[in-house]
């Protein structure tokens, strides 16, 4: 399975937080039509890239969730 982020960079938070740029998806500034366009234009063009970054997000999303099941078990 893998997953890829494309966040605006303001839009809930600072998405540059939870997504690095180029590495786990794409951050693009809100409401900018044109660039979000050939971001996307260019993980179309760009197969291995897009594959790389599903990867990373994936790894990214699962190792949060092992944190996260990690500290509900510390709390109990």
């Amino acid at each position: 399975p893998s997953c890829l982020a494309i966040a605006p960079e303001r839009a809930c938070g600072d998405a540059v937080h939870w997504v690095r740029d180029g590495e786990q998806g794409v951050v693009v500034p809100v409401g900018d039509m044109e660039t979000l366009a050939a971001r996307v234009g260019d993980l179309i063009a760009s197969p291995c890239a897009l594959e790389r970054m599903g990867a990373a997000a994936h790894a990214f999303a699962r190792e949060g969730a092992k944190l996260l099941l990690g500290a509900r078990r510390l709390d109990r």
